[in-house]
């Protein structure tokens, strides 16, 4: 299963970080429950990669 989770580039920082702060506990919470997580920028981007057991956050 794989959790594919909207991300945003920190312009102060540089790194990629959830787009908001529930987006970065989700990514926490899904990497403790040992789940691939798939970063995207944008839905069209990973659409065609995501099954029906895969998880969407966006």
């Amino acid at each position: 299963m794989k959790a594919y989770i909207k991300v945003k580039k920190d312009y102060n920082s540089g790194l990629v970080v959830g787009h908001s702060q529930n987006m970065q506990k989700a990514i926490s919470g899904f990497n403790e429950l040992a789940c691939e997580v798939v970063p995207y920028f944008s839905l069209d981007d990973v659409y065609n990669q995501i099954t029906k057991e895969d998880i969407v956050v966006d």
